[in-house]
């Protein structure tokens, strides 16, 4: 015979050996058990479908709206990579992205106009081994600048466009932060 739990009443016997009460008993303890279960249950399923949220946010924005729009870039003439395409961000702004086998470049594109100072800087995130480098073209698609730390003066109003990709001598995929703000 079983020990009742301790806010049960106990047992009463019938002639027959058995508990009048098991069926109520065997009841509480299911719904005990789908009590605690529940409790268990409800948080890893907000935690989840937190979760599940979060992989359909722009990795490049962190936030919920949808992710911006890509386009390919075969109006960009100059020294511009016609292979590229590039999302328009709205600036200042901190980019967490990353560089794939099948991604090797991103391109970024954005407003800016003539006789503004911007810095921009690309690093990879901790644990990478890629090594970034970050180019500027002007509006014509002219190559302004490159490296991994840049201080630049916009020369002309009009859109500009950033592309990152490995540098020289590192990784060709891992996580960076591209960072994009005025002086």
């Amino acid at each position: 015979m079983s020990t009742p739990w301790p806010d049960e009443p106990p047992p009463t016997e019938h002639l027959s050996g058995r508990s009048a009460d098991a069926g109520l008993a065997l009841l509480a303890r299911l719904w005990r058990g789908l009590l605690y279960g529940t409790a268990f249950a409800v948080p890893l399923l907000l935690l989840t479908a937190l979760l599940l949220i979060g992989t359909g946010r722009d990795k490049s924005t962190g936030d919920l709206t949808p992710a911006p729009t890509v386009s390919p870039s075969p109006t960009v003439s100059g020294a511009w990579p016609a292979d590229v395409l590039f999302v328009a961000h709205t600036l200042p702004a901190l980019i967490h992205d990353e560089l794939t086998a099948a991604v090797p470049r991103r391109g970024y594109q954005f407003s800016g106009a003539a006789r503004e100072t911007w810095e921009i800087t690309v690093e990879p995130l901790p644990g990478s081994l890629l090594q970034p480098q970050v180019s500027l073209y002007g509006p014509a698609g002219d190559l302004l600048a490159a490296g991994t730390a840049l201080t630049t003066v916009l020369p002309q109003d009009g859109t500009y466009r950033l592309v990152v990709e490995a540098g020289a001598g590192g990784a060709a995929t891992g996580d960076y932060r591209l960072a994009v703000f005025p002086r």
